[in-house]
């Protein structure tokens, strides 16, 4: 997370001292330095010193440092946690190239959810101190084991419905204030919570759910608008456009739903 780079030596003077360090041969050293620093993007200014360069340089110089040891496992821990986000995008980009280059584990600690998703093959979210859940960016985003996980994974996390689990005319169905949804069968009959993920709600003059909007804020390509409903509050992703204070009914895709029980 911080860069402790030897203000008194050149970048490649920093990026060399741990092979220096384990006595490798000067050609094996300088090899190892220049192809590390053409990976990481550091070539034009090895010669320089790290005054002299920015926050997110600094940090890739620090990570050469580290990645040019040629280790048999990397730990990172929040190493882009200082940086601004268009310099954490950069940088999170050049990480997963190099993983993916070498094929070198590498253990991330990150409590930035989008950062974890986009570079790890497999994906522990922990709870203080204790593991909640092991499994692919997919499974742990669109089949979280519990609620917390639901929660903190995502940006916003999952909306969640309190209501019972009923089984009437050979249908088992979600129930909460007149509003029921079809779920799995075999689910007994059991106060739950359901959740699901912004995205899987959308916008529909048919839909079921009657609600206000209460904020519409803006990203770009999509919108993530807040919605107060006979449900309680709900956040939809959607790329339609969106003003506080409108009227709108929602539906939700009956596909996309997760039950959670109070236990979890």
């Amino acid at each position: 997370q911080f860069y402790a780079l030897y203000p008194h030596m050149t970048v490649r003077e920093n990026v060399c001292f741990p092979l220096a360090n384990a006595g490798i041969p000067p050609m094996e050293r300088n090899r190892r330095v220049e192809e590390t620093a053409d990976r990481l993007g550091i070539q034009s200014f090895l010669d320089r010193h790290p005054n002299e360069l920015s926050g997110g340089d600094q940090q890739r110089v620090s990570l050469a440092r580290a990645i040019v040891r040629d280790p048999s496992i990397y730990l990172m821990d929040e190493p882009l946690g200082q940086l601004d986000a268009n310099i954490r995008l950069d940088l999170r980009e050049a990480i997963r190239s190099q993983q993916l280059a070498t094929q070198v584990t590498t253990v991330y600690v990150t409590h930035d959810q989008e950062e974890a998703l986009s570079l790890a093959d497999t994906v522990v979210v922990m709870n203080e101190g204790e593991i909640e859940q092991v499994g692919t960016p997919d499974e742990v985003y669109n089949n979280p084991k519990n609620l917390f996980v639901a929660n903190f994974v995502g940006s916003p996390g999952m909306n969640f419905i309190e209501g019972v689990i009923e089984h009437r005319d050979s249908k088992t169905v979600f129930r909460r204030n007149g509003h029921s949804f079809d779920v799995p069968d075999g689910q007994p009959s059991a106060s739950v919570t359901l959740g699901i993920r912004p995205e899987y709600i959308r916008f529909d003059e048919n839909g079921g759910v009657r609600g206000e909007i209460t904020v519409s804020e803006y990203f770009g390509d999509h919108h993530i608008v807040h919605v107060e409903t006979e449900l309680g509050g709900l956040s939809i992703r959607t790329s339609d456009s969106a003003t506080p204070g409108d009227r709108v009914k929602l539906s939700l895709d009956p596909d996309r739903i997760r039950l959670f029980s109070s236990r979890e």
